[in-house]
């Protein structure tokens, strides 16, 4: 794999929904405020790796190890020069990164309003990555990280009738089951989905913005 790693595009797409700040929904960052720069701080790990003068410092955690010290120690062993994609974090990146929207935007709203985010919106980021894959000539492998992306997950499945909520898992090491499945049942009830209802019209509803562009870059490639 190493002699062919320059034939490969990685990117890591980081996002923000702020189901993240729903209490004891994740264990991505010690509290919710902590979890609105987790995002940006795995970027900026698995880019440059440990640093006391890192700008985003990871937030302590209350067990285990993060995530990104295992994907930086890989990156190094295999010398993969990754893409930072961020999409609804809540701020501009300070390294170097890949934009696909033409402002900074915020994080998508929480899957409780039932909106999680315009339409519009939905529609572009996937077109956005679908030409991005579409013009990808080397096989992609794609990372994320986006605290409250397994609640936002699950409710995306749960829109088309997949009984998955014992199924899916979560940073936290005991799942909050009970809490996801509140709040994804409020988060549907508001969404009021009708029969005919399509991709775009689950992920505006109770989706994120890592959702929308990694399918328009997934089905991109394939073609």
């Amino acid at each position: 794999i190493k002699k062919e790693i320059d034939n490969f595009r990685f990117y890591l797409v980081i996002a923000g929904t702020n189901t993240s700040q729903i209490k004891g929904i994740s264990a991505a960052g010690i509290d919710s405020e902590s979890r609105k720069i987790t995002a940006l701080a795995d970027a900026e790990f698995l880019l440059f790796g440990p640093n006391k003068d890192n700008v985003y410092k990871l937030p302590l955690l209350h067990a285990g190890v993060t995530p990104a010290l295992i994907s930086n120690v890989c990156a190094n062993l295999m010398g993969i020069n990754t893409i930072v994609i961020p999409i609804g974090v809540n701020e501009k990146p300070y390294f170097k990164y890949l934009s696909v929207e033409k402002i900074l935007t915020r994080p998508a709203k929480s899957i409780i309003s039932g909106k999680s985010m315009p339409k519009n919106r939905v529609k572009s980021l996937y077109q956005n990555g679908f030409s991005i894959g579409k013009a990808t000539k080397q096989p992609i492998f794609i990372s994320e990280s986006v605290p409250g992306g397994t609640t936002t997950a699950q409710a995306i499945m749960e829109a088309y009738g997949l009984k998955v909520s014992d199924l899916v898992g979560s940073s936290l090491l005991d799942p909050p089951r009970k809490l996801k499945k509140e709040i994804i049942s409020l988060g549907l009830l508001k969404a009021n989905l009708k029969n005919n209802f399509d991709f775009i019209d689950v992920i505006s509803a109770v989706g994120d913005p890592f959702q929308a562009f990694s399918m328009g870059l997934l089905v991109g490639a394939r073609e």
